[in-house]
């Protein structure tokens, strides 16, 4: 069954046969209503239309140079004290590619930190922040970074539409 976009609530049973022309919609699927029901259609388009839902709506390029960064500061991080060459290097490396984007550095490094406080890879994810700081990300950003990660690590772990956490770290409702 295909769901389409509607603004009113249409009684089933008087749409026998009939096509609905979704409006509004980015790219319009018609679907046709086969056999006699009882019953309502009612579909709202920020449920179902997964062109409209989680979208980062800022330029390309700024989403791949945080793709990027991620990646940098991730595979510089190790499970040891980085020695100051290395250190050198990986800074060097982030300030190279992030060719002055303080914001950017501090969307790292604050999605780094908030994501993954408690979680087994902290260690790793606080170093790759700390590269990021070193870098020069923008100090007075990073804290909302760090709520949003935070808030990306608990939608993560949730179930969908149950409103229940996935990990079995936490006990369940009685």
């Amino acid at each position: 069954m295909q769901l389409v976009h509607t603004e009113e609530v249409l009684p089933l049973s008087s749409m026998d046969g009939q096509v609905i022309a979704p409006t509004g919609y980015w790219r319009p699927t018609p679907i046709r209503l086969v056999g006699r029901s009882t019953g309502w259609l009612a579909i709202t388009v920020n449920v179902f239309d997964s062109i409209q839902m989680n979208q980062d709506h800022r330029p390309g390029p700024d989403r791949i140079l945080v793709a990027q960064l991620t990646g940098t500061a991730r595979h510089h991080a190790r499970w040891r004290e980085l020695a100051q060459d290395e250190q050198d290097a990986a800074v060097t490396e982030l300030r190279e590619l992030a060719d002055g984007r303080a914001d950017l550095l501090a969307e790292v490094a604050g999605i780094f930190e908030g994501a993954s406080e408690s979680e087994l890879d902290e260690p790793l994810a606080r170093q790759a922040a700390h590269l990021c700081r070193l870098a020069g990300a923008d100090e007075t950003l990073i804290l909302q970074w760090i709520a949003e990660g935070r808030h990306r690590a608990e939608a993560a772990r949730m179930r969908p539409h149950s409103g229940q956490p996935r990990s079995s770290r936490l006990p369940a409702p009685a």
